[in-house]
């Protein structure tokens, strides 16, 4: 009960966002407007996702036209591609050219892509409607993330939606997940660092005063139960 009241960052430990990002590199024009990576054929959304960047490029198709990019990678064919349980090597990269990164629900509602994103400088875009974000009840996602609701995207208005995000709008949002990045890394070379994810959900922990409370009522109850196996029988013993 404790640790399910805590939703943690989904780790993302690639070389290409293990570094601090500048100012500068978030601010930095980014060719991409939005992009999306992941297997399209599982998780409903998804295949709407990649329907609304295939339609946007289409209008494009035959054109010298300087357009916002849509761009969706698919990570694999079908949920039992064996190719879903790699990550393709350019995937941090494309992040980093992106000004959007898109996160919707796959084979689960969690999933690395919003803490990639934010790694990237990449502004998270939430289409999930039933997802709950790490740390949500402690950071303002409002104030580095756009959250989209499912419906929009099968009515095909993603790009719409993101294109009508004013340029000072996007410039602040990219300041704020400067900001809050800290929270969503992971010290594996030495101990946690104080804002870290580690050390963030310490403190919310420690905030749970209710059930961190219940938490030593249920260990004062259960400590000297035995750990050994054979102590619990599948067949419980017969009535005396």
């Amino acid at each position: 009960v404790l640790f399910r009241s805590i939703v943690m960052p989904y780790p993302d430990f690639s070389p290409e966002l293990s570094t601090p990002l500048l100012q500068s590199e978030i601010h930095r024009s980014r060719k991409v407007l939005f992009m999306f990576a992941g297997t399209s054929t599982i998780g409903g959304i998804r295949r709407w996702i990649k329907r609304n960047c295939e339609a946007h490029e289409a209008q494009f198709k035959n054109s010298s036209q300087p357009h916002s990019i849509c761009y969706y990678e698919d990570f694999a064919t079908s949920v039992t591609d064996s190719a879903r349980l790699g990550v393709p090597a350019g995937y941090p990269a494309q992040m980093k050219t992106s000004v959007f990164c898109g996160h919707a629900a796959g084979d689960a509602l969690s999933s690395r892509r919003p803490t990639s994103a934010v790694l990237a400088g990449c502004i998270p875009v939430l289409i999930c409607d039933l997802c709950i974000y790490a740390f949500e009840d402690t950071l303002d996602y409002s104030s580095f993330s756009v959250f989209i609701q499912e419906d929009d995207i099968i009515e095909g208005r993603l790009m719409e939606i993101l294109s009508s995000i004013a340029p000072e709008t996007i410039k602040l949002l990219q300041s704020n997940l400067a900001s809050v990045r800290h929270h969503f890394v992971y010290n594996i070379s030495g101990p946690s660092q104080k804002g870290d994810a580690l050390d963030l959900m310490v403190s919310q922990m420690s905030s749970r005063s209710s059930l961190l409370r219940s938490y030593r009522r249920w260990w004062t109850i259960n400590h000297r139960l035995p750990v050994d196996v054979n102590a619990y029988p599948l067949i419980p013993p017969p009535l005396k």
